[in-house]
């Protein structure tokens, strides 16, 4: 299974999405993309899943404090757990984060790294889009440069440097 928090009206993910789309159908595998919009409430996200399921979910993305809080009154950082919660319930192998970051502090950005640093331990894979690099060098162990919808190449991030990295953006390499 795999889970993408993202947009897929986005037009610079648009296109990546589509790709892991038909990639995944080719080999049989559904994607789910988890929409943070028009979700009000923790039950809505919630219903139909099993008890223990929810409770463990809840623990790993640090929501115990606002589950009962309308989803309208919590941060933006709490809103992107909210979303990647909606993901894991459906144990996915591999989740999909699109520009996760960008609308968070210093604080839930930390908080978010935290999550996915369990996710990597317990085996699921992150694919994170991002054109913060910093933040690629702080959590990838790879990076794969697309640019106009087209694989470009992937680094290991060890060896790769941010001269590098751009380069490939921006097509001097």
């Amino acid at each position: 299974r795999v889970a993408a928090l993202a947009d897929p009206t986005n037009a610079f993910t648009r296109p990546f999405l589509e790709q892991i789309d038909l990639a995944a159908r080719t080999i049989g595998i559904e994607i789910e993309v988890v929409m943070l919009r028009g979700t009000e409430e923790f039950d809505a996200v919630f219903a139909g899943m099993a008890g223990k399921r929810i409770d463990a979910v809840i623990d790993m993305t640090r929501l115990n404090s606002v589950v009962y809080k309308p989803i309208s009154k919590l941060s933006m950082g709490y809103r992107q757990r909210v979303g990647m919660a909606q993901a894991l319930l459906h144990e996915p192998d591999v989740l999909i984060m699109d520009e996760p970051t960008a609308a968070l502090t210093e604080s839930e950005i930390d908080e978010l790294f935290h999550i996915i640093g369990q996710l990597k331990a317990t085996g699921v894979g992150i694919v994170y889009i991002s054109h913060r690099l910093e933040e690629l060098q702080r959590i990838s162990d790879r990076i794969t440069v697309m640019r106009d919808g087209q694989f470009v190449d992937t680094v290991e991030t060890a060896d790769a440097t941010i001269d590098q990295i751009i380069g490939m953006m921006v097509g001097r390499i």
